[in-house]
């Protein structure tokens, strides 16, 4: 009787073991759970995590930022790529090229590693045997292009040598042209230069990146001005025979022979020969004035302004001003003359074409003759 009672007391102690054992254990599994929870809240990288070999295990991220900020700026420094071009070399630091550390996005990667609360559980016990042994972030190297394309444009606009166009040069008194002739410049290929650093930067190492020039031809050559400096059109008139006259036609003819009007420009008369007065040699002779007969300073230079009025029509360019005689000249046909006054009536020619284009006057044998070439 007393065995089966001290049976009924042993079996009892073991049912009361095993209750304690269960609730001590599910003490420490509940513990153990709101571990993990704590590990989730806490704002601190877990255990176990580096960012390019940097250990910021238990850092906040403020902590880890600096500690990383502070180690890629060091290792940033010492990137380099050199450009040599003809006989000279410039180092480009990593600031010049605009290279930097995306170390914010590091650092976030790394800090939502093993915190990510839609992570399954076999995936937290996959990152947690990871972090056993050790994560390692690498920081994404960032390229500031648009500072890398400023930065290369201005060093190739530093060595660019300017092409130089040819210029067509008249000589009045013979009528032929001579020409200096164009120079090729030489210019870098941004584009290329681009490619050519970025590739370099890519391979991860300090680098030698050779830079080339490229020829740039001049917009003007000599084949294109001889296309555009011909006779296009010539006009002559006959003027009548008074010494005053001829010296007055002489003079205005000397000033207009040899002019060149470039692409879009005015040709002003009155502005290129001024006030005609006797201190400039102009003499007293025949001239209409509000329809009458009077002598004047500069009579007759209205007959140079009435051929040259001409052969601006035949050479196609623009009257921008004319006005014509009260009377009919005796050496254009009617409508065809111009006249000139000082500071009120002028003739103007422009040039519409996209080239210069030049005028020879000549006053011989009484005869006044105007070409345009262009």
């Amino acid at each position: 009787m007393n065995r089966g009672k001290g049976k009924l007391i042993d079996r009892k102690f073991f049912i009361n073991v095993l209750l304690i054992g269960g609730m001590v254990a599910a003490f420490f599994l509940f513990c153990g759970f709101a571990g993990i929870s704590n590990l989730l809240s806490e704002k601190r990288i877990a255990s176990g995590v580096l960012v390019d070999g940097i250990n910021v295990s238990g850092m906040t991220k403020e902590e880890a930022r600096a500690v990383v900020t502070d180690k890629l700026q060091q290792k940033l420094s010492g990137r380099r790529i050199t450009l040599c071009y003809m006989d000279e070399q410039l180092e480009l630091s990593a600031a010049d090229l605009g290279l930097s550390y995306d170390i914010t996005g590091v650092i976030n990667k790394a800090y939502q590693y093993n915190k990510m609360e839609t992570d399954t559980t076999e995936q937290r016990f996959n990152k947690t045997a990871y972090l056993s042994r050790g994560v390692n972030f690498q920081p994404e190297l960032v390229l500031d292009e648009a500072l890398l394309r400023k930065k290369l444009e201005q060093y190739a606009k530093e060595r660019a040598v300017n092409p130089v166009n040819a210029v067509a040069v008249f000589d009045a008194e013979t009528e032929p042209f001579s020409y200096m002739p164009d120079q090729d410049g030489v210019r870098i290929n941004i584009d290329k230069l681009m490619h050519d650093v970025k590739t370099a930067l890519i391979s991860g190492e300090n680098a030698v990146v050779q830079v080339t020039g490229e020829p740039a031809p001049a917009d003007i050559t000599v084949s294109d001005l001889k296309k555009n400096t011909v006779l296009v059109s010539t006009f002559e008139t006959t003027a009548a025979y008074n010494p005053n006259r001829n010296v007055n036609i002489s003079l205005i003819t000397a000033a207009v022979n040899g002019i060149e009007i470039k692409p879009g420009e005015t040709l002003s008369i009155n502005g290129l020969v001024g006030q005609r007065t006797t201190e400039k040699g102009y003499l007293p002779a025949s001239a209409i004035s509000d329809g009458i007969l009077v002598d004047e300073v500069g009579g007759g230079i209205c007959q140079l302004a009435g051929t040259l009025y001409n052969a601006a029509l035949l050479a196609d360019l623009e009257i921008v001003e004319r006005h014509r005689h009260t009377w009919p000249s005796d050496y254009l046909p009617i409508g065809q003359d111009s006249t000139l006054t000082w500071d009120t009536k002028d003739l103007k020619i422009r040039n519409p074409k996209n080239y210069s284009v030049f005028i020879s006057a000549s006053f011989q044998d009484q005869k006044v003759t105007v070409k345009i070439y262009g």
